[in-house]
């Protein structure tokens, strides 16, 4: 290329070279439109599903494609196909494997419709009684209350605050043992007594002491010994590492599907699943299998972008790869109902896309001869 011709202003200011960005846009270059058709066909299957307005059948679609072919393509040009009355939100796989799974996607979820006020007002949550141990009950809050509530676990200490003895206490209840070894003397020398002197003698310390204490304001403090009102205080203390159980979580995406408003429905993608090691991969399958793969939830569709080889590699073990692949058919067939392919384009379609690339990228600063 021209050394000239490496960095150039147009006359509308636009700088080239231009750098390109790897994510998907969500435009079909190919000129055969296969990606759009096939978001369309997608787009008419939510559509039906959701007017039959039938809760019990699967909201859990199967997107199947190798690496590159462009299955996160689709998911872009199938939000624009539903983005009127359906709010998409695609959570990374690969980029939170080392968070807990199900946490990280309830958080993230969560935090984003409610900055997108897509949740709003009140909902419920179940929390631990204070008052009493064990006991469960439902209060009434926000969403972001529920959210720091629902994804932490409490741990609850009862400190019941108790008075001191101070010295003053201790010299009354000494003067009281006292009285009570002067009452048996008494009887052996009452004879030699009158009544007034004994009663003198029994609880005249005690009442001079009384009379000393209520002087210096130390009554309230020799009280406080006795009083039964002493307080309670119950102090909580959040421990916000910790996965949600496998009913929190159903509780939780339930409540989502209920929140949302009315005349909108939530599309989950998780995306970039391929990515993962064989481990991250069957963690994060279980995962959906347990919670979108039956009933699902009315309001909330989940998507799955996959490469099938990727998959039959962490799921089976057999020597041959056919045999790997027709193992892990079986098992997809009792995950999805519905399994979209995203077809490979062809080489012509290649050489096409690229030019226009080529043309995005550096305009006319590039000479055909470089082209080559």
């Amino acid at each position: 290329m021209d050394k000239n011709k490496h960095q150039e202003i147009t006359e509308d200011k636009t700088i080239y070279p231009q750098y390109l960005s790897n994510k998907p846009e969500g435009v079909d270059l190919f000129g055969g439109k296969s990606q759009e058709r096939l978001a369309c066909a997608i787009a008419k299957h939510i559509h039906a599903i959701d007017v039959m307005r039938e809760p019990i059948v699967s909201r859990l679609i199967g997107l199947e494609g190798r690496w590159g072919s462009g299955k996160s393509n689709v998911i872009g040009l199938l939000h624009k196909e539903l983005k009127e009355k359906y709010y998409f939100f695609c959570f990374d796989a690969w980029g939170n494997q080392e968070d807990l799974q199900r946490r990280s996607i309830l958080e993230l979820l969560t935090k984003e419709l409610i900055a997108k006020e897509k949740l709003t007002g009140m909902t419920t949550m179940r929390v631990l009684n204070s008052n009493i141990a064990g006991q469960i009950i439902e209060k009434e809050c926000t969403w972001p209350e529920k959210l720091e509530s629902l994804l932490s676990r409490k741990s609850y200490s009862k400190n019941i605050t108790v008075p001191s003895v101070n010295n003053w206490t201790k010299v009354f209840v000494l003067l009281l043992l006292v009285t009570g070894l002067l009452i048996p003397l008494l009887d052996l020398v009452g004879k030699c007594l009158c009544w007034w002197a004994d009663l003198l003698i029994i609880f005249g310390p005690i009442l001079f002491f009384l009379i000393i204490a209520c002087c210096c304001g130390k009554l309230r403090d020799m009280w406080a010994m006795y009083n039964t009102d002493s307080k309670s205080d119950t102090t909580s203390f959040v421990i916000s590492e910790q996965e949600p159980s496998v009913r929190e979580f159903k509780d939780w995406m339930d409540e989502i599907s209920k929140g949302i408003p009315a005349d909108e429905k939530l599309v989950l993608v998780f995306d970039n699943m391929d990515r993962l090691p064989a481990r991250k991969v069957q963690q994060f399958w279980s995962l959906i299998q347990t919670f979108f793969a039956d009933d699902g939830y009315p309001n909330i569709w989940c998507i799955i972008p996959y490469d099938e080889e990727h998959l039959a590699a962490a799921f089976s073990e057999a020597e041959y790869p056919d045999v790997k692949i027709d193992l892990l058919r079986g098992y997809l067939d009792k995950t999805f109902p519905v399994v979209y392919r995203v077809s490979e384009p062809i080489v012509s379609d290649y050489k096409a896309v690229f030019g226009i690339l080529i043309n995005k990228a550096f305009d006319d600063t590039i000479s055909g001869e470089d082209m080559k």
